[in-house]
């Protein structure tokens, strides 16, 4: 959850629910969140009520905010602190964390409380699905262009998966009698006629292509991206 994403999202007039995600900070040290930031007076405030004053900004949009070492000096917290050897303690502050903080404050909400567990049940898989069966767990291509195309490539023909699905739920199942080998299950039959039923209708000039990129492994599927391309 960095200050970009959440920035992008607000100013895209959007609402972040984001994840939860632990302090990193060392054990028996105080976190962030207990040094207070003045935004009037631009500057934090820690545990023994001293001033971190702002020093500078580095080039990843970071402002520092640094603590006068005559207060640290004979500080009781200072083991809790830091254990800096010029006796400075140093907090970072992005140029956007306002941005990420209001998106903190979103995830305390009921809102967020009912809408951010259905993230499993419909991006996480998603993704887990094209990592392990459409090779999108790896970029074998050079250029962000070339791989941009390749996830659209991707992610359309598992959206033709789950449109199969969803017709399959209104046609009748396949007969007793059917022309597909023995091997397939009754349900894995009627989910590949209902997907070849999907493709012909949606692809009517690549139908057998896009059918053969569905069902390909992760180290395999790349001949057949040149393919479409090449037709």
């Amino acid at each position: 959850m960095t200050p970009a994403i959440c920035r992008a999202i607000v100013q895209n007039d959007q609402i972040p629910y984001m994840p939860y995600k632990r302090p990193m900070t060392k054990k028996g040290f105080f976190k962030k969140y207990e040094y207070v930031y003045d935004e009037e007076y631009d500057c934090y405030l820690c545990p023994n009520d001293k001033i971190l004053m702002y020093t500078t900004t580095t080039r990843n949009g970071y402002r520092q905010y640094k603590s006068d070492p005559k207060d640290c000096k004979d500080c009781p917290l200072r083991n809790k602190c830091t254990k800096s050897k010029n006796m400075t303690k140093v907090i970072e502050r992005h140029l956007w964390e306002e941005y990420r903080e209001y998106a903190d404050e979103i995830r305390h909400t009921m809102e967020w409380k009912e809408i951010y567990p259905q993230r499993k049940e419909t991006i996480e898989r998603v993704f887990a699905d094209c990592k392990e069966n459409n090779g999108l767990r790896f970029t074998r291509l050079k250029g962000l262009k070339k791989n941009q195309q390749n996830a659209w490539l991707i992610f359309a023909c598992h959206n033709l998966k789950k449109m199969s699905l969803w017709r399959g739920k209104n046609r009748r199942k396949p007969s007793k009698s059917s022309i597909y080998p023995s091997k397939y299950t009754k349900k894995r039959q009627f989910h590949f006629e209902n997907c070849l039923y999907t493709i012909k209708s949606l692809c009517p000039r690549k139908w057998i292509i896009v059918l053969q990129f569905l069902n390909l492994r992760q180290y395999d599927h790349l001949n057949f991206v040149h393919s479409i391309h090449r037709r």
